[in-house]
C-alpha cells in the first residue's frame, strides 16, 4: 500500500510541474496576442509598443516572437509617423537574421 501512495504522490507532483511548465511556455504567446489586439483593435499604438517591448525583454529566447514583436514596434512607429520606425526595422535585420 505504501508504494501505491508513493506512486500517486510522484504522479501528482509530476502533473503539477508539467502544468506550470506548459503555462509558462505560453505566456509570451498570450502577451503577443494582447499586444496585437492593443495595436489592431484598440488602436493604442503606444500601448502596443510597450507590450511588444516587454516581450523582447522578458522572453529573449523566444526568438520568433521577439523578432515579430520588433517588427510590430516598427509598424507602430511608422503608423505614428515617427523616425524611430527605421531604427526598429533595422533591429529586426540586425538582431534576428535567422527569422
Amino acid at each position: 500500500m505504501s508504494s501505491k501512495k508513493t506512486f500517486i504522490f510522484i504522479a501528482f507532483t509530476a502533473a503539477i510541474f508539467m502544468a506550470f511548465g506548459f503555462q509558462n511556455s505560453s505566456e509570451h504567446k498570450v502577451l503577443f496576442e494582447k499586444a496585437k489586439f492593443t495595436m489592431e483593435t484598440k488602436g493604442d499604438l503606444k500601448g502596443a509598443i510597450k507590450l511588444f517591448s516587454e516581450i523582447i525583454k522578458k522572453y529573449p529566447d523566444e526568438r520568433e516572437y521577439a523578432a515579430k514583436s520588433q517588427l510590430y514596434i516598427g509598424l507602430c512607429y511608422e503608423k505614428l509617423g515617427l523616425k524611430e520606425a527605421q531604427k526598429a526595422f533595422q533591429k529586426v535585420v540586425d538582431n534576428y537574421p535567422d527569422q
